[in-house]
């Protein structure tokens, strides 16, 4: 409802008022009615996109300070490790230096038992000697196999070559000659019954002539009869000879000459192929029998450099601490654990002989401060233990370190030469500051506003056109700009790819 506010001037006044009232009242009715057309506005504005953050470029300072805090690393320092590669037996304590200490170069460290390494390295020279015989014995095995397969394989050639002759000889001499002396002796067997046909019938003849007696005719014909029938019989025997000759014999022979040659080239190309493959065997054992060697000596100077740990000796002046110093935070060297008696681990940290006042430190860098530091950069640093008092270190080089997630990384700087009180030791916390640079009355943009190094600058007309700028050093969240841009000019906040 609207209300109206009468005032009471004049009766008019009054009537007036009322009677704009109720045509308001039955405007409004009307517009309610069902049915009743509703009257849009001849026109609506417009929506508006909001505009875009804008940054005016204006110089300032930049300040490049870098505070963070680590922890102190000696220096100067020997690490005694156990850094055993072949004995594998136990590691007893028989002396150690105490935590804390303060030893001399020169002085004892660590003494162990060393018995059992002593029997080891004795089982290692014996298992060289043993090695070295072999391989003298495979070796004199390998030269004598070449020797008697080189003998053996010309044995074999030879009899490939008499086997190729026999088959010649056979072909041009002693085949021909078989038939030949078949056909001979049939031949001469003929030529035999020929003679004796003709002698018998001049012994008819001359018998007859002379008149001899009956007696000494029957005599001589008959012999001579009996003869020539034992002769036709042995040339039908000599004929089925010559037959079995050239149609058996012959054939037999000849396969036999011939097989004997094909067997010889056989034998001799086996020959070749095991030899070959003997010959590969030989290698591969008289490699195997060399590596041996080779192993035994290894394993012989890793253990006689593994003695080495059984008596270890500081090369230097300093501070026995046990254990070692891993993502800040000291590890093993309980000295419950390191005393006489007690048992060592290959590959165990046992202590670190570092000299006093003498100290180190790595700190974590982002990706921009990395290239914010030189080397030779002084960094103040100032243990926990002792706020009041600070100490100088210079800055190594900077270098690239994976972080936790896959992918990820971020740079480690060394603080190097330290030179501290003596008692502040390795393990401490201490916090850092570097003053790398104070950049003033210098252009400088919010890190957002700059993409591919280019920016978004407003023109007079209200558009943006992009622009190239060269950059200087940032601290994260601004960044020096040294040319490209003037002050006073506008650009997006959040640049645009």
């Amino acid at each position: 409802m609207l209300g109206v506010r009468i005032s009471v001037l004049a009766t008019g006044t009054l009537l007036v008022s009322l009677a704009l009232m109720s045509a308001w009242t039955r405007g409004a009715d009307a517009t309610t009615q069902p049915g009743a057309a509703a009257t849009a506005p001849a026109s609506q504005p417009a929506a508006t996109q909001p505009a875009e953050k804008t940054h005016g470029v204006k110089k300032g300072t930049l300040d490049l300070d870098i505070q963070t805090e680590s922890t102190l690393q000696p220096a100067d320092a020997f690490e005694l490790r156990l850094k055993l590669k072949a004995y594998a037996g136990p590691l007893t304590i028989a002396t150690i230096a105490a935590p804390w200490s303060p030893v001399k170069k020169g002085q004892t460290l660590l003494e162990c038992e060393s018995t059992e390494i002593k029997w080891a390295l004795e089982g290692a020279e014996n298992a060289l000697a043993s090695a070295r015989a072999n391989l003298k014995k495979a070796e004199a095995d390998a030269e004598l196999a070449v020797k008697s397969e080189a003998l053996a394989l010309r044995m074999q050639e030879d009899a490939t070559k008499n086997a190729e002759a026999a088959v010649k000889w056979f072909e041009n001499m002693e085949g021909p000659q078989m038939l030949l002396q078949a056909d001979l002796a049939v031949k001469n067997q003929k030529d035999s019954i020929e003679d004796q046909e003709a002698e018998l019938d001049q012994l008819h003849k001359m018998y007859k002539s002379e008149e001899l007696t009956n007696a000494t005719a029957d005599i001589v014909i008959k012999r001579a009869v009996r003869s020539l029938d034992r002769s036709r019989i042995f040339l039908k025997l000599q004929q089925e000879r010559s037959d079995k000759t050239k149609t058996n014999d012959y054939p037999i022979a000849r396969q036999r000459v011939a097989d004997g040659l094909e067997q010889s080239r056989q034998a001799l190309a086996s020959l070749k192929i095991a030899q070959e493959a003997t010959a590969v065997t030989r290698r591969g054992s008289l490699s195997a029998v060399r590596m041996a060697v080779e192993q035994a000596e290894q394993k012989l100077n890793e253990l006689k450099n593994d003695l080495a740990f059984f008596s270890v000796k500081s090369p230097m002046d300093g501070v026995v601490l046990y254990g070692q110093i891993a993502e800040g935070v000291w590890q093993g060297g309980d000295p419950k654990t390191m005393k006489a008696g007690e048992k060592l681990m290959s590959g165990q940290m046992v202590m670190r002989v570092f000299a006093p006042g003498k100290l180190k430190m790595d700190i974590g860098l982002s990706e921009a401060q990395a290239f914010w530091i030189e080397p030779g950069l002084k960094a103040k640093v100032t243990a926990a233990a002792f706020p009041f008092t600070s100490y100088e270190g210079a800055c190594g080089a900077a270098v690239a370190a994976p972080k936790g997630n896959p992918g990820a990384f971020g740079y480690q700087l060394p603080i190097l030469s330290i030179g501290a009180d003596p008692r502040v030791v390795p393990g401490m916390k201490a916090s850092v500051r570097i003053e790398v640079a104070r950049l003033k009355d210098v252009l400088l943009l919010p890190v957002s506003a700059v993409a591919d190094g280019k920016v978004s600058v407003k023109a007079k007309d209200g558009s943006f056109e992009k622009r190239d700028v060269v950059l200087g050093k940032s601290d994260g969240q601004q960044v020096e700009v040294s040319s490209g841009l003037s002050v006073g000019e506008e650009v997006l906040l959040q640049a645009k790819k």
